[in-house]
């Protein structure tokens, strides 16, 4: 298992990043932060709106296996839908943190397979190749694509 360690300024960052929405959690309740890019915590599983977008409750995070050079990787996968909760037709782009102690485990970029229309709901695809499994993973934080 490999996970990414940070070091200095970007671990301050990346602290940052994970604790926020903890925070702003703690402070708010459970109301969409002011900024609606922020990075946000959420649980497995449970209903969550990020930048206008609402996932609804039922969203899994499994595991896929594929065949790369004769040999088997398995790499995070999260199955969900997506609602436009915005004015206009858009594409939703985001990515799942899965994090243990303040350290990234794996991130899982997602996209809408399509363009929404305002509450049109879709689906994500968030196969997670290239990243490890996530094990022992202690929150999951959604947060805008980052480039690495």
């Amino acid at each position: 298992m490999r996970s990414t360690r940070f070091h200095g300024a970007r671990a301050r960052a990346a602290a940052l990043l994970v604790l926020a929405p903890v925070l702003a959690l703690g402070a708010c309740g459970e109301d969409e932060p002011a900024d609606p890019e922020a990075p946000l915590t959420v649980e497995v599983g449970k209903e969550f709106t990020w930048n206008g977008f609402t996932v609804p409750a039922g969203w899994e995070y499994d595991t896929i296996t594929e065949t790369v050079a004769l040999e088997d990787q398995t790499h995070p996968l999260v199955r969900a839908k997506v609602v436009n909760g915005g004015d206009e037709k858009r594409s939703a782009l985001f990515e799942f943190v899965f994090v243990a102690d303040g350290d990234a485990l794996a991130t899982v970029k997602c996209n809408s397979t399509e363009e929404l229309a305002p509450d049109q709901e879709g689906d994500l695809f968030c196969p997670g190749f290239g990243q490890p499994v996530p094990e022992g993973y202690d929150t999951v934080v959604v947060q805008p694509v980052t480039r690495s």
